[in-house]
């Protein structure tokens, strides 16, 4: 699915309006190995998931979503890739957000979120472990679709540099109240590392517990909110409170030379070979989405003139 525009979607009155969604939760334990690259989201509001994404072993890769109700969702699926996507917001929907998973062996990287009314990346909680059979066997099996679950439980992903800008919430952890007895099975063993966070908030983080096994490295929080507090209790040698020195270029906020993300990323991962951009990451990787770099920018935001019949 690539280079198309989709736009104006109105909200919806239940469940099942999303903009894409991959499969249905009966085909959850399988793989679809779809592509969803290139394209350009602009107010599609139908309900809080934009893509939902219910089969496994599928790739989000550089789309742009622009002032969209909801989020994309990894809702019933295990081993995705979302790589090199925009989620900016111009400040006119309140309820924007980013990424939010189930499942296991997921990969996030690369990822580029500015201004959400919402949270950027939202690490909830399960009420079941993975499942290895369709829906049918496990109605046939007791016909308690109990045994059947709401949500995977979140494990074993990596989510690494991404930049996040000024959005309301950058990382949303856990569940509370009712929701939190419900879905009980904490999200263990998530790779959180050489993010770049910077916030105009007071609170950065949400941290509601029911997490376990995190480990966190290499990651950048600054707020220009000279009351800030990180609202996340993470190890302090998971990462810095410093100011990045970013710049405004073309819309986004980007590396200096003079920038302390610049060739201070912790551990090389090879696997994550370019930056959001498609510059190649070389040498000492730089913390957060952008690499430094004076090279054309081949994976930018994308426009109108970008995707449709006419694309390029």
């Amino acid at each position: 699915i690539d280079h198309n525009h989709f736009r104006n979607f109105h909200p919806g009155d239940d469940n099942g309006f999303e903009t894409i969604r991959i499969g249905s939760s009966t085909y959850s334990h399988s793989s679809a190995n779809a592509i969803v690259e290139h394209n350009l989201f602009e107010k599609c509001d139908g309900e809080s998931e934009i893509i939902s994404v219910k089969t496994n072993d599928n790739t989000i890769r550089h789309n742009t979503f622009r002032n969209c109700r909801g989020m994309l969702t990894l809702r019933n699926c295990h081993t995705c890739r979302v790589e090199g996507n925009y989620f900016l917001n111009d400040g006119s929907q309140s309820r924007s957000e980013g990424i939010r998973f189930f499942g296991q062996g997921h990969v996030i990287i690369n990822n580029y979120f500015e201004n959400l009314g919402r949270s950027a990346i939202l690490i909830r909680t399960g009420d079941i472990e993975r499942r290895t059979d369709p829906r049918w066997k496990y109605e046939n099996r007791d016909g308690d679709l109990r045994n059947w679950g709401d949500y995977q439980r979140p494990e074993d992903a990596l989510i690494a540099f991404n930049t996040i800008v000024n959005c309301a919430v950058a990382f949303e952890l856990g569940e509370e109240g009712e929701r939190a007895t419900t879905y009980r099975l904490p999200a263990r063993k998530i790779t959180i590392a050489n993010n770049l966070i910077i916030s105009d908030r007071k609170k950065i983080n949400s941290d509601l517990g029911r997490w376990e096994d995190f480990k966190i490295e290499g990651n950048i929080f600054f707020s220009s909110n000279t009351d800030s507090e990180l609202g996340w209790a993470i190890p302090a040698d998971g990462y810095r409170r410093i100011n990045p020195e970013l710049v405004e270029e073309n819309g986004l906020q980007l590396l200096t030379p003079q920038s302390p993300a610049v060739d201070k990323a912790i551990v090389k991962y090879p696997s994550i070979s370019q930056d959001i951009h498609g510059h190649p990451r070389l040498g000492p990787k730089d913390i957060g989405a952008d690499e430094l770099s004076s090279s054309r920018i081949k994976h930018g935001p994308l426009s109108p003139i970008d995707v449709g019949p006419d694309a390029k």
